[in-house]
């Protein structure tokens, strides 16, 4: 009979998003603004003034505002999704929601909100291309869609030019600067590529979440120069010896932030003499959440909601405070530590948790790994547990019975460095296998061999050049991986070189391809999920079959060469699931489908169901481990470890 608790709460991570000014309240003192991202639970927004003050708004049919900008001192316009705006009034915390006529895309910062013109304009990516888009806000209806103004996917920041029009910067693969006319609605495209007379590769948003202008309205783009808005050109100015995103300048004195990390750097930059001077260092800042304020001080919201305040001379810290903001987060991976707890991460916190099944209380155990994101792949070998995390590929190891406290415990134990996100893992008991995506833009993976008790750690990068592992199996011997593949990027965020996806076995000593078979015609995503019996897999492919986008299942066999595969090898999954998870049994497999998971046997002709694992269609997730079952729902787990021993 399965067990149900309550998932603890973790601080909801203010990530991807601006610290943007509203300007000063009622009683004279600036305010600002940052929103979290929470896809469970409904962001949560902190409206905070520059003495500490705060008060939470929160949203709970919205996972997150990347984009915000002011109408007026008590009116936002807010957008995390390309196809619709939101107005928001701080008074009476009324919403008013409008189409946009745009698909469905994750906007990013950047969005203009122009009060002189009543209209506001973003962008985001769509897949396969950019779209833009404009709002006029003040009668309230949509205005363009602008299909491909650029090849550039992602917005980061805007400014304006200084004749009533904005540019806004986006990137990957270039870097795009949009201008955007609020009169017309018109769209031109200036490439850095043609501002310096080169090629330009610009796919991070690192040094460009906010620019600075100067007194004669040029604009600042490190790495490139300053820029004339008005010309459209680069002109001569000075330059900063630092890589850095710089946010402010005022009276000659820029201020700016970069991360190394888990630590944000604060410098400022004297453009007379060049000098830049490092002002001091915050733990889990972001570079979007710095700002300076009207008053000349600096004000900082962090990724776990610690506000500082700080002289913005001598980078002596005047005021820090935490914001409380715990909630029930999106968890990405579960791992049973041992028979009365269980571990979770949360999804873009970089943090976990733990649960005892015990007496059900929950703890939220901070970091897990550095940077920003989210642990993806876990594995529980020899009373460790191993996580590793999104943005950096790290592998970190940590011992349950020690106090958790990065970068201690958990430790960094692995690092690719061609690595972002892993998105497949295999372990034999001994030795963790995993494959990361490139960095986006680019295409291929990184795969990792970590041994866990000598503590080496092997890369094979591009082990299948141009396409990206997406599932690892150990095959019956141990001796090699099983793998599929996308020939995908990231995100879809570089097109493809590639008309194809790939099953592939992979020595598992040496990390070499022995054998690569074409996936059928039309897949997208090819993923090898575990054993039937000893000599054969099983495998799915998702992707568009006779003008059918559905995911198919069919058997490879254990020993190779594999034959050439075609739509005939496969079958549409039982009742259209979408989720495939192996049980440990050979030739068992809990399945997604609308109405819940259900456990089902592959061993025969046809799939059978065997039996109901959880009727709830709001169920997200289901992880097995050592014969446990664990269901996630929104705000619980149910914990079942009797049913798959009626089937062992």
């Amino acid at each position: 009979m399965a067990r149900r608790f309550t998932l603890p709460p973790a601080q909801d991570p203010f990530v991807n998003t601006p610290l943007i000014s509203l300007g000063a309240g009622a009683d004279g003192l600036e305010r600002f603004w940052i929103t979290s991202w929470n896809s469970v639970s409904g962001t949560q927004a902190i409206m905070i003034t520059e003495d500490g003050r705060s008060e939470q708004h929160r949203f709970p049919d919205d996972p997150g505002f990347y984009s915000a900008g002011p109408e007026d001192a008590d009116t936002l316009w807010l957008c995390g999704d390309l196809g619709k705006v939101v107005r928001y009034d701080l008074r009476t915390r009324e919403l008013e929601r409008y189409a946009t006529g745009a698909p469905y895309a994750l906007m990013f910062g950047g969005m203009v909100v122009d009060p002189a013109s009543g209209k506001l304009f973003g962008l985001a990516f769509p897949p396969p291309d950019p779209t833009a888009i404009s709002f006029d806000f003040r009668n309230r209806t949509a205005g363009s869609v602008t299909p491909n103004p650029c090849a550039e996917h992602y917005s980061a920041s805007h400014f304006a030019n200084g004749d009533g029009t904005f540019t806004l910067l986006a990137f990957n693969p270039d870097l795009a600067l949009l201008r955007w006319d609020p009169a017309t609605d018109k769209v031109t495209r200036t490439l850095a590529s043609e501002l310096v007379g080169r090629p330009v590769r610009w796919t991070d948003r690192s040094t460009i979440s906010a620019t600075i202008t100067d007194g004669a309205g040029r604009v600042y783009l490190p790495e490139l120069g300053w820029y004339d808005p008005i010309g459209q050109r680069l002109v001569d100015g000075p330059e900063a010896s630092a890589r850095m995103n710089w946010f402010a300048l005022r009276d000659g004195t820029a201020w700016g932030a970069a991360m190394a990390g888990e630590m944000l750097t604060l410098a400022r930059w004297d453009l007379a003499s060049g000098k830049i001077t490092e002002l001091c260092r915050i733990p889990d800042g972001t570079i979007q959440g710095t700002r300076l304020t009207e008053s000349g001080r600096i004000v900082a919201v962090t990724m776990f909601g610690t506000f500082y305040l700080i002289d913005a001379e001598d980078g002596s810290l005047l005021q820090a405070r935490h914001v409380p903001s715990d909630s029930v987060g999106h968890v990405d991976c579960l791992r049973r530590i041992d028979q009365d707890r269980l571990l979770g991460t949360t999804f873009i916190t970089q943090r976990f948790w733990s649960l005892d099944l015990r007496t059900g209380v929950g703890e939220d155990l901070g970091r897990a790994a550095p940077g920003g994101g989210e642990v993806l792949q876990t594995w529980k070998i020899d009373n460790r547990v191993y996580l590793a995390a999104y943005t950096g590929a790290e592998l970190v190891e940590y011992d349950p019975e020690r106090a958790a406290r990065f970068p201690e415990n958990p430790r960094i134990v692995a690092k690719p460095a061609a690595g972002m996100r892993p998105v497949a893992a295999a372990d034999d008991g001994r030795m963790i296998f995993y494959a990361s995506n490139h960095h986006y833009g680019e295409l291929g993976c990184v795969l990792t061999r970590y041994d866990t008790r000598t503590g080496l750690a092997d890369y094979a990068d591009d082990p299948l050049p141009g396409q990206a592992i997406r599932s690892l199996v150990l095959d019956s011997a141990g001796t090699a991986l099983l793998a599929g593949t996308t020939m995908d990027a990231d995100c879809e965020s570089a097109p493809p070189s590639d008309d194809h996806c790939l099953f592939a076995t992979i020595d598992a000593a040496t990390l070499t391809v022995i054998t690569t078979a074409k996936s059928p015609a039309g897949t997208r995503i090819a993923r090898v999920r575990g054993a039937i019996d000893h000599d054969r897999f099983l495998a799915t492919v998702t992707g568009t079959f006779e003008g059918r986008s559905e995911k198919r299942w069919l058997m490879l066999p254990a020993a190779g060469p594999w034959p050439e595969l075609t739509l005939a090898d496969t079958r549409p999954l039982p009742d259209q699931a979408t989720v495939v998870v192996p049980v440990g049994i050979a030739g068992l497999f809990v399945l997604r489908t609308a109405a819940g998971f259900a456990l089902w046997d592959f061993r025969g002709d046809a799939p059978v169901r065997l039996a109901d694992v959880c009727d709830d269609p709001k169920a997200y997730a289901c992880e097995i481990q050592d014969g446990s079952i664990h269901v996630l729902l929104p705000d619980s787990v149910l914990v079942d470890d009797e049913l798959l021993s009626r089937f062992a």
